[in-house]
């Protein structure tokens, strides 16, 4: 079995949960593929109630496997780290796309909004309905539906993620180290409530979402934390045709029964909830696909390019900060090492955009995860990176890690050997 490892190329972000490297997957026969890699922040792998929670999710979602949610490719621990190895996607979340839009005072189109919610909901439901091996339900909650949390990479595709933090995040108490709150704007009225979740929260956050895109407006948005769980908890939904007249009575019952305070009022699966809302786009003849958000994406990006880069919409940090909770979960704060190495090995290679010094936790001064051997690993991606800039060397990959033989050294060990038996016949050729 051919083997791979990973090595990281520029950090993304840091966020209150975790934080985010733009990575390769590398085999042994020299092929790369793109990879995000997330590292669990030390004060909550510390925190074993939030680690036995991460580690069960982390193994249900491996087995998540649908076109419109981020797979998670391998689960790795190395130096008492731990990293959820994921799909590169290329392109923006949800929050930065409605920030965009916000800023150049625009909004999406009713299609749009439809079509992504839509496209979400079928990923959705691939993880509400997923069953074990032996045909039992393992009732997945995603728990976090929200703007950061949901993709559009730049082919149009949308993607949800964060299937692996969400529910174990939910699971620490307010007592405990490290703790990490949700979204509020974006939580269900039995969530505000603290009461047993199932697939129909995650409608609900659905339909906040879709509210959102369509007026650019939050439906829960107190002046803090607990005024907008009060807001959640009453759940007094207002007409939305009153706030954006684009929106026709059709479509209102769809949000409205989406966002149902009682759950038996929702729509009782995402499978129900995306189908009216593609049936509602067939009815309207209205053509829209994943090539209208293609280019939706290829205009926001193109506006901060002729602004001068300055728009961080189109960046490679916004690009990821889908997989991080900076500004919507708080944490204790986190002070990593500061370093900066001249030296890097040529695998390890960052892009021109990154500073020489970079912050770098502690616990990764003996290089990035191999993978393990008893787990599949897959990647994608087909950016290739710039050389040049420098990279901590607690982030380079050692030439000898866990049984992994670097194939320069290899190869180095076996020239020498060729040449040094060369040189000794020549000796004794010599001297005869």
């Amino acid at each position: 079995m051919v083997e791979r490892r990973y090595s990281v190329i520029e950090q993304i972000d840091v966020g209150g949960m975790a934080e985010v490297w733009r990575g390769k997957s590398s085999s042994l026969q020299g092929l790369e593929k793109q990879v995000a890699i997330k590292r669990v922040l030390p004060h909550l792998a510390q925190n074993q109630k939030f680690l036995e929670m991460f580690l069960d999710e982390a193994r249900l979602s491996l087995h998540l496997n649908h076109a419109n949610i981020v797979q998670t490719f391998d689960v790795v621990q190395a130096n008492q780290s731990y990293f959820i190895v994921m799909e590169w996607i290329d392109g923006l979340n949800l929050k930065k796309v409605l920030t965009n839009l916000n800023a150049a005072n625009e909004k999406l189109s009713i299609p749009e909004a439809v079509f992504i919610i839509s496209e979400a909901g079928k990923g959705l439901s691939h993880a509400h309905e997923l069953r074990s091996p032996d045909g039992q339900a393992l009732n997945i909650v995603h728990r976090d539906v929200s703007p950061p949390n949901l993709l559009v990479s730049k082919d149009g595709e949308v993607k949800l993620v964060d299937f692996v933090l969400a529910k174990a995040a939910s699971q620490l108490s307010e007592t405990d180290p490290g703790v990490v709150k949700g979204k509020f704007s974006y939580i269900s009225p039995e969530a505000a409530h603290g009461q047993a979740l199932d697939a129909r929260a995650d409608i609900f956050s659905l339909g906040l979402v879709l509210w959102e895109l369509i007026t650019g407006k939050k439906v829960f948005l107190g002046t803090n934390d607990l005024e907008t769980v009060k807001a959640v908890r009453r759940c007094e939904i207002p007409d939305i045709r009153e706030i954006d007249r684009r929106v026709d009575e059709q479509l209102a019952a769809i949000i409205n029964q989406a966002l149902s305070k009682d759950p038996n009022g929702r729509f009782q699966s995402c499978e129900e909830f995306s189908q009216a809302l593609i049936k509602y786009l067939f009815a309207r003849g209205t053509p829209v696909t994943n090539f209208s958000l293609a280019l939706l994406i290829k205009r926001i990006v193109d506006r901060s390019a002729v602004s001068g880069g300055n728009n961080e919409s189109a960046s490679p940090k916004m690009q990821a900060e889908s997989t991080l909770e900076d500004t919507d979960f708080e944490a204790l704060a986190f002070n990593p090492k500061q370093a900066s190495k001249s030296s890097r090995k040529a695998e390890v290679v960052s892009t021109t955009s990154q500073p020489a010094t970079e912050t770098v936790p502690k616990d990764l001064e003996n290089g990035p995860p191999n993978i393990s051997k008893d787990v599949p690993a897959r990647a994608i991606g087909s950016q290739t990176p710039a050389t040049g800039s420098s990279l901590p060397q607690d982030l380079q990959v050692d030439s000898v890690k866990k049984g992994f033989i670097d194939d320069g050294l290899i190869a180095g060990i076996g020239m020498g050997l060729v040449v040094g038996t060369l040189i000794i016949v020549y000796g004794y050729f010599t001297l005869i």
